[in-house]
């Protein structure tokens, strides 16, 4: 969690009512460019997410990314994702939720 933890991110989200979903990344070449790159379509990709948050880390593979949960929970955000990533035998697994401020 510590690698994609951003308090500039965080700080924004509890002050528009959003919060922070931190999660690891599994699959073989999960650190490669083109992977990033389909795991930061498909994240953005969902209505709520703010596309602008999404942080990543290389060492150990997680990413992170705040969203409006009050438009998706955290689960939803996770299976819609993982069905699109699915063909690039990617997959994000949950590590923590934070919601500042609440």
């Amino acid at each position: 969690m510590a690698a994609t933890y951003d308090f500039q991110v965080v700080s924004k989200a509890g002050a528009t009512g959003r919060s922070v979903l931190f999660v690891a990344l599994r699959g073989k070449d999960v650190t490669t460019p083109r992977s990033k790159e389909a795991i930061q379509k498909a994240v953005s990709a969902m209505a709520g997410v703010d596309s602008g948050s999404i942080r990543f880390s290389a060492v150990p593979p997680a990413a992170s990314f705040a969203w409006d949960p009050k438009r998706h929970g955290s689960g939803e955000i996770l299976r819609v994702v993982n069905a699109k990533l699915a063909k690039d035998d990617l997959t994000l697994v949950a590590l923590r939720v934070i919601t500042p401020n609440r």
